[in-house]
């Protein structure tokens, strides 16, 4: 392994941290000074995340969609670093569908809720490779050889938690919302539930993406610094001469 790939092995937990930290701080900072269309607060269980970024009517719809963009980058290299350092076929699936997830993320501040097409298509589109790319990484975390410690197995708790939420989300999604319109759309509801069961499973999918992305990042730069390389194999030492 070169240096460089070493190196950048060793960084890209270090983005996975970073990422979550730039999608966590825009979700509580912007919902906390958020005021919807008929004034109401912002509510865990009757809204959408994405209505955090709604133009014209959240008020740091700004931050919010950056936070996004920022996120869905940073989590581009943690995916590639976390596919190299397991390495295999399954790692490699899950490192391309890793790429289009963080990419996807990135559509989603781009094209905030007032385009609500392209928000749609670009949203489902994360849900669908968030769900694969959590799959084929908790595959490949398993699948590897136990004689090389390269990330530990209880990460892929973390990976069925969201796999689970992913695979919710996108079987009550496919379900038509109200009049048979879309169920992403709150303005096909003429009044929006108290309790909405999409809007909470999305919730749930951020939360066990942070909790798959942060839990998975800080555990293998553990390992990494009670080992000499991002492999978990100690470095020998030299023989003087």
């Amino acid at each position: 392994m070169s240096a460089r790939r070493e190196r950048f092995i060793r960084l890209a937990p270090i983005l996975g941290v970073a990422g979550s930290a730039s999608a966590i701080a825009a979700v509580a900072i912007v919902a906390s000074v958020y005021a919807g269309a008929h004034g109401e607060r912002y509510s865990l269980l009757d809204h959408f995340i994405s209505e955090l970024g709604q133009v014209g009517v959240s008020r740091g719809a700004w931050l919010f969609n950056a936070g996004l963009v920022a996120a869905g980058l940073l989590f581009i290299p943690h995916s590639v670093g976390l596919g190299l350092r397991i390495r295999g076929a399954w790692a490699y699936l899950g490192m391309a569908a890793g790429i289009c997830a963080g990419v996807s993320c990135a559509g989603v501040g781009l094209f905030p809720m007032n385009n609500l097409g392209a928000h749609i298509f670009v949203a489902m589109w994360f849900f669908r490779f968030g769900l694969l790319t959590t799959l084929l990484f908790g595959i490949a975390i398993l699948a590897a050889p136990r004689s090389r410690a390269r990330v530990g197995r209880s990460t892929a708790i973390f990976s069925l938690l969201a796999v689970a939420a992913y695979a919710g989300f996108l079987a009550i999604a496919s379900v038509p919302g109200a009049g048979g319109g879309d169920p992403l759309d709150p303005s096909s509801y003429a009044h929006r539930p108290r309790v909405w069961l999409l809007a909470v499973i999305e919730w749930v999918v951020f939360f066990t993406t942070i909790l798959w992305f942060l839990g998975g990042a800080l555990a293998v730069s553990a390992r990494d610094r009670r080992s000499a390389t991002p492999s978990g194999r100690t470095t020998a030492p030299r023989r003087r001469a």
